[in-house]
């Protein structure tokens, strides 16, 4: 059973077709989208739509994912985050709207995702990449304790590859 994820300030919960608007909206915002995919740019609604669809079913597959995350003082939806397979590797994954941003909200609930990921599934390492210039999602992954592994090209993209052993987590 798929359960909710509750930290000081948010709530995440699964994604459903009532956030499609919501998400969208966040989506377009080209401050939010300046890391995000091949071409950063503001993502379409229908391939939020499509991105809705595909974090169901990744759920459905592998019994983990990205929930939607909603902000317990508006109950809004704010954005995602969870965790995804890549390449068989529980990946940390998050995205938030921009009036979040430098408030420890996306280290308050990458804590929470990693604790999960460590703790229920018994992931034995977990990753989290994004591009050399993205300084604050760097940030975030460096306070959840987090190493900088590598770097490497992905579908094109140059990427660091920052990552957490389950030896490691549970040492601190």
């Amino acid at each position: 059973m798929i359960k909710d994820l509750e930290t000081e300030r948010a709530i995440l919960r699964m994604f459903t077709m009532d956030d499609l608007d919501t998400f969208a909206a966040i989506c377009s915002n080209p401050q939010v989208t300046k890391y995000i995919g091949i071409e950063c740019k503001p993502i379409p609604r229908e391939d939020v739509k499509d991105a809705i669809v595909s974090i169901l079913k990744h759920w459905e597959k592998n019994g983990f994912g990205r929930w939607a995350v909603v902000n317990k003082e508006s109950n809004q939806l704010i954005g995602y985050s969870g965790l995804r397979s890549h390449e068989g590797t529980a990946e940390l994954v998050y995205l938030l709207d921009e009036p979040f941003w430098n408030k420890g909200m996306a280290t308050e609930i990458s804590t929470a995702v990693i604790k999960v990921g460590f703790e229920d599934h018994n992931f034995p390492r977990i990753i989290a990449m994004t591009r050399p210039e993205n300084t604050a999602s760097i940030r975030v992954m460096e306070k959840i304790g987090m190493k900088l592994e590598k770097g490497d090209e992905i579908t094109g993209i140059s990427v660091i590859i920052y990552a957490l052993s389950k030896e490691d987590y549970l040492s601190k």
